[in-house]
This record gives structure tokens, sequence and C-alpha cells, in this order.
């Protein structure tokens, strides 16, 4: 949240799950960006850096792995 966005993104812990890391990757599969994630209610990632256009943001949690679509403004 928000997707579409600018600048940042939030990733919300509603299940309390600890949250291991967050991965941004290209239309290409390429890795553009990787965080750490720490087990908070929420967490922001910094996009500005990235061009804009479509990724997949992948979400690693103790029970597995969250795949989601995210543009960038």
């Amino acid at each position: 949240f928000p997707n579409p966005s600018k600048s940042k993104v939030s990733i919300f812990n509603k299940n309390n799950q600890n949250l291991e890391n967050a991965t941004i990757y290209d239309i290409s599969g390429r890795i553009v960006l990787f965080q750490k994630l720490n087990n908070i209610d929420s967490t922001e990632i910094d996009i500005s850096k990235l061009t804009s256009g479509n990724y997949i943001i992948t979400i690693k949690t103790e029970n597995g792995k969250v795949d989601k679509k995210l543009i960038k403004n």
C-alpha cells in the first residue's frame, strides 16, 4: 500500500507472522531491490530509485512467500 506508488510502499503484518525479507523483481525477473524486514506491524520500502514500470514484490515470511504486482509511477 499504496499501489501504484511513486516513492514508498508499506507492508502491513496483519497475521503477526515473522517477516523475513522483501525482494522486488523487474519484468525480466532480475532482482532490483532486496530489503530485510523486521517483525513490527508495518514496514516501509523506499522504491523512489526504481524507474517507472511494473514489478513483482515477493515477501518472505515464516510460513512461505507471497507475490504481489507492484506499479511504480
